[in-house]
């Protein structure tokens, strides 16, 4: 029993110290007109279909990963929103773009993720709500 308890907190610790380097890393690393209200096309990148297949694979496992710890974290203290979305972004699914503009026009987020990158040297965020 008690080694239960020691695996599950010592996880816990773990799993908070890869989230608070994770997602910082990802909010960072976002183009600036990510969120210009066009839809983002990232460059065609010349890999190795057998390349290409396992970092999309790891891509939707890490996306996957960092959505259901901002899902827990929303529950105890933590960056739960800022999670969800750097999960969210490495995400693919239908409605993505929607969902991540109605995320990132929230005050609290936007100005949090902002911050983020003002502290890191990079540029804020720019023209949200797709207007010119």
């Amino acid at each position: 029993m008690t080694y239960r308890i020691l695996w599950i907190t010592l996880s816990f610790f773990i799993f908070s110290a890869v989230i608070l380097f994770l997602v910082p890393f990802f909010l960072i690393n976002l183009p600036v007109d990510y969120f210009s209200g066009k839809e983002f096309v990232r460059g065609e990148k010349n890999t190795k279909f057998q390349n290409h297949i396992f970092l999309v694979s790891l891509k939707y496992i890490l996306g996957l990963i960092l959505l259901g710890a901002g899902i827990v974290l929303l529950f105890i203290p933590g960056q739960g929103l800022l999670t969800i979305f750097a999960g969210l972004i490495l995400l693919n699914f239908p409605g993505k773009r929607r969902l991540e503009l109605y995320i990132i026009r929230k005050r609290s987020v936007l100005k949090a993720i902002n911050w983020l990158r003002v502290k890191s040297g990079k540029e804020k965020i720019v023209n949200i709500y797709g207007r010119e």
